[in-house]
């Protein structure tokens, strides 16, 4: 029982030292690309694309939904209006 016990254990902290490590990969990943995405705007003169590579990735993944929640409202209004009572 205490051998399993320690094989569970030993098998949970590889676990959780390969998530921390795919989490760090994933956050090089994501500054790397928000960088490019910096210069690039700041050299072509697009501000928008600028300012997302200066942004963080969940903050732009949080501003998109927003933006989707939005535009699906505005739709639904527009759809609303037009149809026939």
């Amino acid at each position: 029982m205490k051998q399993s016990g320690r094989e569970e254990h030993a098998a949970g902290q590889r676990e959780v030292e390969a998530a921390k490590a795919k989490n760090v990969a994933e956050g090089v990943t994501d500054r790397a690309v928000g960088k490019k995405d910096s210069v690039v705007g700041g050299l072509t003169g697009d501000r928008s694309q600028q300012v997302a590579g200066e942004l963080p990735l969940p903050l732009l993944r949080l501003l998109s939904l927003s933006l989707l929640c939005w535009w699906l409202a505005r739709l639904t209004v527009a759809l609303c209006r037009e149809r026939p009572s």
